[in-house]
């Protein structure tokens, strides 16, 4: 029997490689799932078109997200936070000057994702990624048999950077203020293409071909699709579990994982009592901080100190001076509708990556939060505002981004940021932003400079490299086929062994390598360390 631990991405994808060698696979998992009450709401939804809808069954998958001028504190499903609960059961986490989410659901944080899909480009890799990034590019390809991909054009600039792997994909309709921006940045494509600006359409996980149902465009996407059309790993586990070759255990919490010459022992809580199963392998897909605190736990490296990376977020507004009137009535998709990737190594080295948003709902409810009574004072100026703005989630590279240090100590994990590095990596994007007020007049976009906002690390989620690939053989290092050092049948298939992380989207490459992981990998291979 081969082991599986959690129900996100990393841990479908692998699990759709191994049975699909004919492995018996056992999945273990907490999967926390949707309260029923919520279930039966969504059900319900999913019967109706938007027009019968009433608002007191909107207002209950959506009422209670809150959203202020810096963001969202917290992204809720359906209204519900159920993803990050009871996560202090595994762990008592000690952050300081960091802000990183876990999850214990069934599918994981692919519940509260953005849906974003982009390939990594070799250029932007450590040499570590490069012994297996040939095989990576074919799995790529190979899950979009399952994983569905919006928005991919071989005619947008954006493929001169990032291969889509597969021909003309479907897409959503875009905003009247996407449409725009849009044609304004082709219309400028080859001034743009001079200065090292890419753009195009946003690369979605979405299914836009979901057998009796197709998107309403209710503006309701950031707060969970009623029809399940953005994809969430735990909707692939639900047919797996229909395969006589997968086991699917939930409301068990992984503590350690012990191998042996002929197996390993993975040591458990089910409903809150000591178990032990055994078996021929284990891959590790529990999130990248989840997967550390078990391996370290596992390999007795408590008390010593490890890297954190990841792709820094930062979030900023802009001015579209070709707004648009009725963006406010309009009915769309409101996940991120346009790619922007800036490419010019003058302020930061490698790309940065941005991701358009249009206008949706909560920039309403955080002004009405801002300014409370005083709202309806500035009622006019809002409604002229909204109709203009955008705003630009970005990412910059884990070689530019902030670092952090993190360490386990009488089971409690500590993760802090190095501060001194903040200044830096600030400064660097307030240079950016007025490289990007120069390109004004070629995308019709002025930066809202005062509003740039540089999220806490790990706040944006793009995170990992604890056990990163590599050739050192250190005690914090894996092998190409994510096996901690000196480790046989321990396999780690998250972010976690991640040599370093780009820009761009994180969760396609998790699949995509798990998945790789899973197919490739000699399952009676017992040799040392490959790497």
């Amino acid at each position: 029997m081969i082991y599986i631990v959690g129900s996100g991405p990393a841990g479908i994808a692998c699990a759709k490689a191994l049975l699909a060698r004919k492995q018996k696979v056992t999945l273990l998992d907490m999967g926390l799932q949707l309260e029923q009450d919520k279930t039966d709401i969504i059900k319900s939804l999913q019967k109706k078109k938007y027009e019968d809808w009433s608002e007191e069954e909107i207002d209950s998958i959506t009422g209670q997200m809150e959203a202020k001028t810096t963001g969202v504190p917290k992204k809720l499903i359906y209204g519900s936070d159920f993803p990050y609960r009871d996560t202090h059961s595994f762990s008592q986490k000690k952050l300081e000057q960091v802000n990183i989410t876990t999850s214990l659901a069934k599918g994981g944080l692919s519940n509260v994702w953005g849906a974003t899909l982009l390939p990594y480009r070799k250029s932007e890799l450590d040499s570590s990624w490069h012994s297996f990034y040939d095989s990576l590019e074919k799995h790529y390809k190979l899950i979009l048999e399952w994983l569905p991909l919006s928005g991919g054009n071989e005619n947008d600039s954006l493929s001169e950077l990032f291969k889509t792997y597969q021909k003309s994909p479907g897409a959503l309709r875009l905003s009247s203020q996407a449409e725009k921006l849009l044609g304004t940045l082709k219309k400028n494509e080859d001034a743009l293409r001079e200065h090292h600006v890419y753009f195009g359409q946003a690369r979605l996980a979405l299914n836009t071909n979901k057998e009796n149902s197709e998107c309403q465009y209710c503006n309701l996407c950031l707060y969970g699709c009623p029809y399940e059309l953005i994809f969430n790993s735990s909707f692939v586990l639900d047919d797996l579990i229909k395969d006589e070759n997968f086991t699917y255990i939930k409301n068990v919490l992984v503590k350690k994982v012990f191998e042996s010459e002929d197996n390993v022992e993975i040591h458990t809580l089910v409903n809150g009592e000591d178990h032990i199963f055994t078996g021929q392998r284990v891959f590790i897909g529990a999130g990248a901080i989840h997967t550390t605190k078990i391996l370290v736990d596992s390999l007795n490296l408590q008390k010593k100190s490890f890297s954190v990376i990841e792709s820094q977020h930062f979030l900023l507004p802009f001015f579209q001076i070709n707004g648009s009137k009725n963006i406010l009535n309009e009915r769309s998709h409101t996940l991120s509708q346009v790619f922007m990737e800036l490419n010019s190594g003058r302020v930061f080295k490698e790309n940065v990556h941005l991701q358009i948003y249009t206008y949706n709902d909560l920039y309403l409810r955080a002004l009405k939060n801002t300014l409370g009574k005083l709202f309806f004072l500035f009622s006019p100026f809002i409604r002229f505002l909204f109709r203009h703005l955008v705003i630009a989630q970005g990412y910059i590279h884990s070689n530019e981004s902030q670092e952090m240090t993190g360490i386990v100590e009488d089971d409690s994990l500590s993760i802090k940021a190095k501060k001194s590095q903040k200044q830096v990596v600030t400064k660097k994007l307030k240079k950016l932003t007025f490289q990007l007020l120069k390109h004004w007049k070629y995308t019709k976009l002025i930066p809202i400079m005062p509003m740039l906002k540089l999220s806490l690390p790990g706040e944006g989620r793009h995170i990992g490299g604890t056990f990163p690939t590599n050739e050192q053989g250190t005690a914090f290092s894996s092998d190409i086929w994510g096996r901690p050092n000196g480790s046989k049948r321990i396999h780690a298939i998250d972010s976690s062994v991640f040599p370093n992380i780009p820009s761009s989207t994180i969760t396609y490459t998790i699949m995509a390598n798990a998945h790789r992981i899973g197919s490739e990998f000699d399952l009676n291979n017992n040799q040392e360390n490959e790497r």
